[in-house]
């Protein structure tokens, strides 16, 4: 399982003010497929999330441009399938979050990676070998 930090939600400053100012003009949004996010939702709900009808299309909760441009996501964390609902075509619009729920989603994110990196590694975990010591010697 990936750990919060290793996720990297989020673009670094920089990076993202260049997508923000040359995304439209140069079209350095990528088309991401949803197949893996796709044979999941086949696999364990093959039904429309809204509407219970057949699942048809894989939605994603954060569209990838708004998510990239407006709002400053990684890509890679975008197609993760926390992101994505089935549907069918024509609820696939209802699965869009919108602004303001992205806004809330996105700083208690921030909020939640500041506490994880002001814990540090393994704080709180008592079954961690990394603060045990050395193994006992059993040479005896």
């Amino acid at each position: 399982m990936v750990s919060l930090r290793e996720l990297r939600p989020f673009l670094p400053d920089d990076l993202w003010q260049v997508m923000k100012k040359y995304a439209g003009e140069y079209n350095l949004n990528p088309v991401r497929y949803a197949r893996k996010a796709r044979a999941y939702w086949l696999r364990k709900r093959p039904v429309c999330f809204f509407c219970k009808g057949p699942f048809e299309e894989v939605a994603h909760k954060i569209p990838h441009t708004k998510g990239v441009d407006q709002f400053g996501f990684n890509s890679d964390f975008l197609v993760m399938l926390w992101n994505t609902l089935p549907t069918c075509k024509s609820d696939n619009a209802l699965a869009e979050w919108k602004d303001d729920q992205i806004t809330r989603f996105k700083r208690g994110l921030r909020e939640k990676l500041e506490l994880a990196k002001n814990l540090g590694p393994n704080r709180g975990h008592e079954n961690s070998t990394q603060n045990k010591g050395p193994p006992p010697d059993r040479r005896a």
